[in-house]
Formats: structure tokens, sequence, C-alpha cells
């Protein structure tokens, strides 16, 4: 099961790191591809409720899984061998509507094949992300070896793509059939609107939210646009690989360290996010000074505390922010904001300061914008820190 997470989440980051490159060779300009990618969870609000009503109703989530990961395989033949901007614009489109929930439909395997305990659940849970974190640093790292001959003269050569890409995502679909179906789950209860109308009626997390999007939305935009930039300083595919790699190479560590940390505390969580929120900046800062493809990838090591450290801990702030009853509500908001609402505004966002003022003004928005963020959550901790958390009265 492991293994299957290895896989999935490698081939995410396979496309999330070489899909700017490609419509880059393809003739579109920076802020096309920020359109084109933002496009992502545009369609992932079809894709979700779509493949889950045949994961819960119909197929099971590991033949559903095995659908996704076929769709993906046939998008790639098609968009490296049929030529036209019309084709490209509606192959990627379905390409995005199997990858968007695939590490969702991932996620969900691994959790229905996890032990039946809660300490055995929570051990399977923590070893699952650790090799997601692996799969995330080391198959984009191994596809460059071959992607380097696709795209070394400036001229794509789909052949080399497609026999990598076909070989990965072949061995996850092998590593799925080995595994025997389960019996259909009872779907979960949906959530429903008086959920989603009492979490943000909490005037705490509403700004909670909002501030943590002044944050996403910089960790968008690099992860859309660093790629790019590490071509216009001239480096080459491996070069995209090891920042790739540097991003997430220590991120199981890093969770390793945050979970055995424990802190429960709201006051001490918001501070610490702060503290996350503010290495960020500095982050940014660097990357606006960055001169060489390996200025990048040594900057790339703060990912891993910048991104895995903000949302582990922004997950456990949700939890003490809302009552039992409204936090699976509370959970989907945070993910539809964090990572949807903020995919979607980084990429015409970062494409058009890239495009029309340059990688160093686009950088530098990202600095301002987190340390707006970070200033947000330093005072709401010391409001909290100071006065406690006062729950709306609707809760009572």
């Amino acid at each position: 099961m492991h293994l299957l997470n290895f896989f999935t989440y490698g081939i995410a980051a396979i496309f999330t790191s070489y899909l700017p490159l490609y419509l880059m060779l393809t003739g579109l300009d920076k802020l096309e591809i920020g359109i084109f990618m933002s496009a992502g969870p545009l369609v992932s609000i079809a894709a979700y409720p779509f493949w889950n009503f045949f994961r819960v109703r119909q197929l099971g989530t590991r033949n559903v899984l095995l659908l996704q990961l076929t769709g993906i395989l046939l998008c790639i033949h098609l968009m490296l061998w049929i030529a036209g901007y019309p084709y490209l614009t509606w192959i990627t489109l379905l390409l995005f509507f199997f990858l968007s929930p695939l590490l969702y439909t991932s996620n969900t395997l691994s959790m229905e094949y996890a032990g039946d305990s809660p300490s055995e659940l929570k051990i399977d849970i923590l070893k699952s992300r650790y090799w997601a974190s692996a799969g995330w640093a080391v198959l984009p790292l191994t596809a460059s070896l071959g992607f380097g001959y696709a795209f070394h003269d400036g001229v794509l050569h789909p052949l080399p793509v497609t026999i990598v890409t076909t070989l990965i995502i072949a061995a996850a679909i092998g590593i799925g059939l080995s595994f025997p179906s389960i019996r259909k789950q009872a779907p979960a209860a949906p959530i429903m609107a008086r959920e989603i109308i009492g979490v943000l009626m909490n005037q705490y997390f509403f700004l909670f939210l909002l501030l943590g999007m002044l944050i996403t939305i910089p960790l968008s935009v690099n992860q859309l646009f660093m790629p790019l930039f590490i071509s216009d300083l001239g480096g080459k595919m491996m070069d995209v690989a090891l920042a790739v790699c540097a991003s997430f190479i220590l991120e199981a560590a890093v969770l390793h360290w945050l979970s055995k940390l424990n802190i429960r505390k709201m006051s001490r969580l918001l501070l610490f996010l702060t503290a996350v929120s503010l290495l960020s900046a500095i982050r940014w800062n660097l990357m606006a000074g960055a001169t060489l493809p390996s200025h990048v990838i040594y900057i790339s090591l703060l990912n891993s505390a910048t991104l895995g450290g903000f949302f582990f801990v922004g997950t456990r702030l949700t939890s003490l922010f809302l009552p039992k009853p409204y936090r699976s509500a509370g959970q989907t908001l945070l993910v539809l904001c964090w990572s949807g609402l903020s995919a979607m505004a980084a990429g015409p966002l970062g494409g058009w300061l890239f495009q029309n003022l340059g990688s160093v003004i686009m950088y530098k928005t990202m600095v301002s914008m987190t340390l707006c963020g970070t200033i947000g959550l330093g005072l709401l901790w010391i409001y909290i820190h100071r006065n406690g958390y006062k729950p709306d009265r609707y809760y009572s």
C-alpha cells in the first residue's frame, strides 16, 4: 500500500513539475501557462463528486484509482502526439479531470487498508505520508534522467517522455492490481449547508482562513513557476528535478518531528504558525535574489518547513477552532481555500507578474503578501494569548 502511495504522489509531482516546461515549449507565455495550470482546481470541482460517486456506489476505490491512472496515461499520449492549440486545451482539461482527484483517491485507499485499531491506524497513516513525501521527492528526479533527452535542445522529443511516463504509470497500475477488492463501504454523511454556514460564521476561523491564503497563494505561485524560473536562470531539467527533490526530501523528517512535539495549546500553535509564515517570507526574499539554479535548489530545502509545517499546524488548529460537529466542514473549507482557491489565484497572478514585471518583482510581491499574512497571524496570536479563545454563541 505504501509503495502505491509512493508512485501516485510521484506521478502527481512529475506533472506539477514538468507540465509548465512542456507548455512553455508549445509556445505559451507565462501568463497563459498560469491560466492553464489554474484550470486544475476548477476542473476538480466537477471531478471530485464524479469520481466519488463511482467510488462509493459503483466501482470501489481501487478500481477508480486504476481508471484514473489509465486516463492519465492516455492523456499523456494524446498530449505528446497530437499537435494544435485547441487539442492541447481540451487534452489538458481532460488530464486534470483524471489527475486532480488522484491523491485523494490514493489516500482513501490507504485508509481502507489501514489497521482497525486507533494505534495501528495512526501508524499506517504516518507511514503512508512518509512514503508519499519520498515519492514526491524521488520520482521526478528519476524521471528527469529520461526527460533530459526530450528537452535538451529546446525542442520537444516525445518518445523519451512517453517511455518514462508509461513505465512509471504502468508500475503504479501493476501495484494497484495486486490489491484485492474491498467490500464497498457505506457513503459518508454529506456535509450540510448548515455546517458550512456555522463554520464561516466563526469570526476567528474565518479570519484564520483569509490570513492563511495570504501565505498559501505565494506557496502555490512558487510551485507553479519555480521550474520556469530555473529555466530562465539557465537551468536544465536536472536542476528542476533537484529543486523538487530538495523541496520534499526532508518533509517526512519535519512531519515526524512535528507529530512528536504534540503541541495542543492554541496560542502556541498560532505562534508556531506565525514563525513558519515568517520563514516563508524569508524564503521568497532569497528567491528574489537567486541568480543561479543552484541557489534555487538550496533555498528549496526550506519547503519542507514552510509548506509541510504550515499545513500540518493549520490542520491541528482547525480542530481547536471548531467543535467536533463542525470539524469535517472546517477541514473541507481549509483544503478548499488553502489548496483550491489559492492555486486558482496563483496561476493568473503569478503568470501576470512573471510575464510583465519579471521574476524578481513576482517574488518580492510574494514577500509582501506573506508578511501581511504573518503580521495578521501574529496579531491573532496576541489577541488569543491575552484573551483566550471564545467560540461564537451558537456553538454553545
